[in-house]
């Protein structure tokens, strides 16, 4: 899968689970501090990337995704074509 592709499913899960626009979703953009996700909404955000993407995202991992470039590096190191 093409980063192109990727970060543009990842930007539409965001837009709909923040009620953003995909437009003010950048990848140097906090999921929290940036955008405002709460606990509540990085946890339902791991969970629709899981099912999207068809990966299991650990605990660990999912602490460390804190930007949209996070998120989309680590799916393009993880998700199989």
């Amino acid at each position: 899968m093409t980063e192109e592709i990727i970060t543009r499913k990842v930007k539409t899960i965001l837009s709909a689970l923040l009620r953003l626009e995909p437009e003010e979703i950048e990848p140097e953009c906090e999921l929290s501090a940036d955008l405002g996700a709460d606990s509540l909404e990085l946890t339902e955000f791991v969970m629709a990337l899981e099912e999207e993407f068809e990966v299991d995202i650990s605990d660990e991992d999912a602490e460390d995704i804190l930007t949209v470039q996070d998120t989309i590096t680590w799916l393009m190191d993880n998700v199989d074509d």
